[in-house]
């Protein structure tokens, strides 16, 4: 006989993924619907225009701890303040606590992609640099 609390537990999320999906179907119909109106608006102001010419560009979400500008600045501070390299994560963990953010794996990952990137824009600026790298490639870094 199946565990009871484990088959609630499932239809429970069966029926919250299908409501998202619901939603996200919703909101792409929205979305088409928009893009019609724009290439409708477009025809008008220029009818010689191949809208199929028309490329979509790819979407980034923007990191919700971060302001334009803010990772940089955080990675220096953070790598100041310690005195010696640091590995990413290690940098997430004290920004994060730093700011009273608890860290959750989830948000530890969708941060340490941003500062990832911001890192390795310092690096092209020769303000950081790799320190050392682990056996499974995980890199230290220290101000250049």
């Amino acid at each position: 006989m199946a565990e009871l609390h484990v088959v609630s537990g499932l239809v429970a999320k069966c029926a919250d993924l299908a409501g998202l999906l619901d939603h996200h179907r919703k909101e792409i119909e929205r979305i088409g619907g928009d893009i019609r109106q724009v290439e409708a608006t477009i025809k008008i102001f220029s009818p010689d225009t191949d809208l199929r010419s028309i490329r979509a560009k790819t979407h980034q979400e923007r990191s919700v701890i971060f302001r334009p500008g803010e990772a940089p600045r955080s990675i220096l501070d953070v790598l100041r303040k310690a005195g010696e390299p640091l590995t990413s994560r290690e940098m997430v963990e004290r920004i994060l606590t730093g700011r009273g953010i608890d860290v959750t794996p989830e948000r530890l990952g969708a941060v340490q992609k941003s500062l990832l990137t911001a890192l390795k824009g310092l690096e092209a600026k020769n303000l950081v640099r790799v320190a050392a790298t682990g056996k499974d490639g995980t890199r230290s870094w220290k101000i250049a």
